[in-house]
């Protein structure tokens, strides 16, 4: 396509068609400046701590290690505590997460940092691709991690993907090897949090034949499988303390020895690590090292969730609908409409998983509290039952009755108790009529002695004034039965 310009010029200009003209999107610029120190950044994330690696370092003994971190969204510029020991203030307030004003005054520690939004728009080159391996995304957000990822994968670098559950991690880490020069070697994958912490040395490092109970073989581990290509740690936040220091010591020597092993095996992999969990505040919390952190961090990706994703919905239902009309040409229907229903089901997994969990913790709350309660009646009915038998034996000596009188009072209150109770819940005038025993007395003599009934008195010895032939009271328990 050509143009002549306004003054019958003879030289033509050729106008760039869309294809040639650079993808950008503008990002607002911002400035924090404190402690002798000025710094400027736009569209990435400002990480502010005492420690090496930080885009702002504060030397002074009050700021932690990663102390906060400022990302620009579409909302604004959002401030993060990671975790810090003395915590952040923006303008006296004390804040986790904030949205900043265009100025505020924020506080680290003993350090007092100025923050200014300058207005000042830059452009930021985007990716022309809508895909990058099976990860689909024609959004600002994503064109932009496509265009990182596409300079990164060229380059034998270790790569840690940042993002919740479900955002893709391991597609992505595929297709980084799929463009990387190793890409005719094997992708390997490990996930931390499906194995055991006690057999994950052995499957990462390998073992030797008797290493312990039940190791009847050699095995090769997982670095040794990926030999030559590359090794997707998935969870790496699960990794265990002790763990990562052999992790840490293959990383940098590029080496490692199986359990029970004496030879030191060298290893040629490049490491690609995901995770859900913010590392930085684990290592704040001492949970994740430090120096471990640093060597998988080379070049950290945050994977955006879908919500943050602007018009990749409606592109990712014209993609599926594009390859369900490629495979109906083809003639596979049937597995053209069971992958559109997994991919969606794969798109809402995260959010129906969690609402069910939800469901099911509220259920087995409600009915577990009637269970308890159902459980504590039962109780409570068998110690009535067994508080109104009469006593099994009779005391022999001055002590063992005394402590039967005592046993006795008690079961006797207890009787009267339940017998009110069996009284008011289970008697009426029908079952009364067909009662086989005559009707109850009131609930006061509900368990007399036998000196107080007629039926069972006994001439009382002139010596003692007590009932019986032995001399000794006896206390019964009148036991009321009312049929169905």
């Amino acid at each position: 396509m050509t143009t002549r310009n306004s003054h019958d010029d003879p030289k033509q200009t050729r106008a760039m068609s869309e294809d040639e003209r650079p993808l950008v999107r503008h990002a607002e610029r911002f400035r924090l400046t404190g402690a002798g120190q000025n710094i400027e950044g736009a569209g990435t994330i400002l990480r502010v701590g005492s420690k090496d690696g930080n885009s702002l370092r504060l030397q002074n003994e009050t700021v932690s290690r990663y102390h906060f971190e400022i990302e620009p969204s579409a909302l604004g510029f959002v401030l993060r505590d990671l975790g810090s020991t003395n915590g952040t203030f923006v303008d006296n307030y004390r804040v986790r997460e904030l949205y900043l004003p265009k100025r505020a005054t924020i506080k680290a520690g003993e350090v007092t940092l100025q923050f200014e939004a300058l207005g000042e728009e830059v452009p930021i080159a985007l990716s022309r691709e809508d895909r990058f391996g099976d990860v689909l995304g024609t959004s600002p957000v994503m064109r932009e991690l496509f265009d990182l990822l596409e300079r990164v994968s060229q380059k034998d670098l270790t790569i840690l993907l940042e993002g919740e559950s479900g955002t893709g991690k391991e597609r992505l880490a595929e297709a980084i090897h799929l463009r990387s020069p190793r890409a005719h070697k094997r992708f390997v994958v490990f996930d931390c949090a499906a194995v055991p912490a006690s057999l994950m040395e052995s499957e990462l490092l390998g073992h030797e034949r008797g290493a312990f109970t039940g190791a009847d073989s050699k095995r090769i581990g997982r670095f040794e499988e990926a030999h030559g290509g590359t090794l997707f740690i998935d969870e790496i936040g699960e990794l265990p303390i002790e763990l990562q220091p052999k992790l840490l010591r293959a990383l940098e020597k590029r080496e490692i020895r199986r359990v029970g092993g004496s030879q030191v095996i060298p290893v040629d992999v490049r490491i690609v690590a995901a995770t859900n969990r913010d590392l930085v505040r684990e290592v704040n919390r001492n949970t994740f090292r430090e120096d471990l952190y640093y060597r998988l961090a080379v070049v950290r990706v945050r994977v955006p969730p879908l919500r943050e994703r602007e018009g990749d919905v409606a592109g990712a239902r014209r993609a599926l609908r594009a390859r369900g009309a490629r495979r109906r040409r083809s003639g596979d229907q049937g597995s053209d409409r069971q992958h559109h229903r997994g991919q969606l089901e794969a798109a809402d997994v995260a959010s129906v998983a969690g609402q069910r969990a939800r469901a099911a913790q509220l259920h087995r709350a409600h009915h577990g509290h009637h269970r308890r309660r159902r459980r504590l009646e039962r109780a409570r009915s068998r110690r009535a039952r067994r508080t109104c038998r009469p006593p099994s034996g009779r005391p022999r000596s001055p002590a063992q009755r005394s402590i039967w009188r005592g046993r006795s009072s008690r079961r006797a209150k207890s009787c009267s108790r339940t017998s009110r109770r069996a009284t008011s819940r289970r008697s009426s005038p029908a079952t009364a009529a067909t009662s086989r025993v005559p009707p109850a007395p009131p609930a006061s003599t509900a368990c007399t002695s036998s000196a107080s009934s007629p039926a069972t008195s006994r001439p009382k010895s002139k010596a003692t004034g007590r009932s019986g032939r032995s001399g000794r009271r006896t206390n019964n328990c009148l036991v009321l039965l009312f049929s169905p």
